[in-house]
């Protein structure tokens, strides 16, 4: 499930996985913002076509200077991109041994 979501923040989703999207189930009894999210998205994909989802994830993510939601830790700790926890985070990976994908231009902080 994790590999999923962060897919759908990384580029425009496939209708293969709008399709699979719309098709899980959003459980009405469970309360709380993570499942107000989660009907959320379950409700946007079943109307967003494949054809439309390019302009919504430019929206989204992208948008004229800044998009509507920044899918980077960064900006929520700190208000701002790329900075001390991103630095953080890009030592404790080269520590570990990981290293970016190349041609990957996203930053590691989603």
């Amino acid at each position: 499930m994790l590999s999923f979501l962060a897919g759908l923040l990384n580029r425009t989703p496939a209708q293969e996985q709008l399709d699979a999207l719309a098709q899980m189930p959003a459980d009405e009894s469970t309360e709380g913002a993570i499942a107000d999210a989660w009907r959320s998205l379950f409700n946007s994909a079943q109307s967003i076509i494949a054809s439309s989802a390019d302009e919504e994830f430019f929206k989204f993510f992208v948008g004229l200077g800044r998009g509507e939601l920044a899918p980077f830790s960064s900006w929520y700790i700190t208000g701002f991109l790329q900075e001390q926890p991103l630095s953080d985070l890009r030592d404790t990976l080269q520590e570990l041994g990981l290293a970016p994908i190349d041609g990957d231009h996203n930053t590691e902080d989603p």
